[in-house]
């Protein structure tokens, strides 16, 4: 026993010598530059780095310059995987290695070219599959929410062959360590994603047939294994940019693992509880406090991505910035939910007017009625549309240049689930001046008769209308393209 100890403490003191000859790793300038060639209204984003990783979801806006140049620099000891997004678009993914530079160009269609020196990693990267959308792999591998054991042996032989490449580029010095590890890391986490994915579809499409459903023992066993230890209780696992929908999963299997008979009763009272608030405490249960901060992040910034003004935010987010009080996580939520309570005490502003009886127009003849004698930019849009949304930037540009023709803009809301209160606090938080109204059914499917094709009408939708009541232009240029000023010269020809 006592030479045990000996061993022990002696291998003991050898680890903290080892240790100190291995200092911390020197930070160093690595470069990712290019030229954006998308043209798009919405930016190009990239995800920030801080203390050696980068949170997926939350994002800072790429400048560019008059040729569409961009250059972004980070200070950084280890690898990490920077994401770009195009706002309501699927992520692309460079893995960016210490004191190197990386010249990426973002082409049209979402799609970027690499050139690096470590090339074949790059060639690599762009060529297997990573998350364009949550319900990607849903739809393509698990119809209906079938996981067949085709698919599941697909899926763990590319998993299986994609390691094999990584070992290869590895062994024959193509790549160091650091990257190799890194790399081999966020393949095993987004394909174990997949996997859990279909295990996940799989019960809850099981489940709306259903009072109970019972969790069997093979598919319990299988289940587990898609979460491994060494990934779920390691905070490496943050580095990879699927790791917020992998803990997702996770943090679902162990609320179905914790009841094994999982009823309707039960789901009925776990859904009453609002979304953020019970991945807060689910979340607790299972995750450690570093995994479960930067999931949390990660999963706030996700909502409040496509959900800019839900104020079931507010709570959550207080709790977490209170738990983890001066991260820097929180820091770049924070102008997020300033903007949420910015909204809610929105007051109405000068310029703004709704029209009277508007619930009683039904159609686009009779709107054009009441506004004869005026020339009218006629503006569709719907809360929920993210092109009409980000239009509304541009408010103050569109505002001065309709005033010098004498043009008044008309807002047509084109959505039955939006509540009053909601829509006119999104009038007065974004200064929208001009004549409001809600299209009823009878308006919307007049819209749709003469303006929509397929399934709906394309939003958001500008119109030039005359003095006359007559559509003069009924595809007129977006607030964004700065070109309303010469549409109005042709449209109302100064006599």
């Amino acid at each position: 026993m006592k030479f045990r100890l000996i061993a022990l403490l002696c291998m003991a003191f050898a680890m903290v010598g080892c240790n100190t000859q291995n200092p911390v790793k020197e930070k160093k300038k690595t470069i990712v530059k290019g030229v954006n060639n998308n043209r798009f209204e919405f930016k190009y984003e990239y995800s920030p780095l801080e203390n050696g990783v980068a949170s997926q979801y939350i994002y800072k806006e790429i400048e560019t310059d008059t040729a569409n140049n961009y250059a972004l620099e980070f200070n950084i000891s280890e690898p990490y995987i920077l994401t770009l997004s195009r706002k309501y678009r699927g992520p692309v993914y460079v893995l960016v290695e210490p004191g190197k530079t990386y010249e990426v160009d973002i082409q049209p269609g979402d799609t970027i070219n690499v050139r690096a020196e470590s090339q074949e990693l790059q060639d690599f990267y762009q060529t297997v599959e990573s998350l364009q959308f949550a319900s990607l792999c849903e739809k393509e591998y698990f119809p209906e929410g079938k996981v067949t054991d085709s698919i599941v042996n697909f899926l763990d032989n590319r998993m299986n062959n994609e390691l094999a490449h990584l070992d290869s580029l590895y062994n024959k010095g193509l790549i160091n360590k650091d990257a190799y590890e890194l790399a081999t890391l966020d393949r095993k986490v987004y394909n174990y994603y997949v996997l859990s994915s279909g295990m996940k579809l799989k019960y809850r499409v099981n489940f709306n047939d259903k009072d109970s459903i019972r969790i069997n023992a093979e598919d319990l066993a299988y289940w587990e294994t898609l979460y491994p230890k060494e990934l779920i209780q390691n905070p490496i696992v943050s580095k990879s940019p699927h790791f917020p929908l992998y803990m997702d999963n996770y943090i679902y299997f162990e609320r179905h693992k914790k009841h094994i008979m999982f009823t309707k009763e039960i789901s009925k009272d776990y859904l009453k509880i609002p979304i953020l608030m019970r991945q807060r405490a689910t979340s607790k249960e299972v995750l450690s406090d570093t995994l479960r901060k930067r999931y949390l992040a990660s999963y706030y910034g996700f909502h409040l991505k496509h959900f800019p003004y839900d104020s079931t935010c507010l709570q959550p987010f207080a709790e977490l910035a209170k738990e983890f009080p001066n991260d820097h996580l929180t820091h770049y939520l924070q102008p997020k939910i300033d903007n949420i309570k910015k909204f809610y005490s929105a007051s109405i502003p000068e310029g703004v007017e709704f029209l009277e009886n508007y619930d009683q127009v039904n159609s686009m003849d009779e709107l054009l009625a009441i506004m004869k004698g005026k020339r009218l930019y006629i503006d569709i849009y719907s809360t929920w549309c993210p092109p009409c949304l980000a239009q509304m930037k541009h408010e103050e540009y569109k505002t001065e240049a309709l005033k010098k023709y004498d043009v008044t803009p008309v807002f047509l809301l084109c959505q039955d689930n939006c509540a009053d209160d909601y829509w006119k606090k999104m009038i007065f938080h974004n200064d929208l001046k001009g004549i409001h109204l809600r299209v009823n059914q009878k308006f919307s499917q007049d819209l749709f008769d003469k303006f929509g094709w397929g399934q709906g009408i394309g939003m958001p939708r500008y119109m030039f209308i005359n003095e006359n009541g007559e559509i003069v232009n009924k595809e007129a240029y977006r607030p964004s393209s700065h070109k309303i000023e010469e549409q109005c010269e042709e449209a109302f020809k100064k006599s």
